[in-house]
């Protein structure tokens, strides 16, 4: 799929493929979840790991910190689906993200689960 730069931001949404859709949608669908999970985390305590996003919850509180940082990845999601050239490059960047989101998610869901059963 060639995109060319002088097409407007509604007429490249068009041209996008089911792919790049899926892809963007889990990419969004991994970042609530892992807000959720955050959220519940900070209730009970834990500390957040990653230190950008524990910079702008200090600075804008942690639902602003958590709402500025999502919708930053988002918009960065959303403007690599629309003015993407190397689609292959960019489906595999989403793809390792989402694994590593997948697994991240896997891994302390289980630990908390464990630090509520012991």
């Amino acid at each position: 799929m060639i995109m060319h730069f002088s097409l407007s931001c509604m007429e490249r949404i068009k041209l996008l493929d089911k792919t790049n859709i899926i892809l963007g949608t889990c990419i969004i669908l991994l970042q609530l979840c892992d807000s959720v999970i955050t959220l519940i985390g900070l209730n009970k305590g834990v500390t957040k790991g990653n230190p950008l996003v524990a910079f702008f919850m200090e600075q804008f509180g942690v639902l602003g910190g958590l709402l500025f940082t999502k919708g930053l990845v988002v918009m960065i999601v959303c403007g690599f689906i629309i003015y993407n050239k190397n689609i292959e490059l960019i489906r595999m960047c989403f793809l390792m993200v989402m694994i590593i989101y997948l697994v991240c998610m896997i891994v302390f869901t289980v630990e908390y689960i464990m630090t509520i059963v012991l």
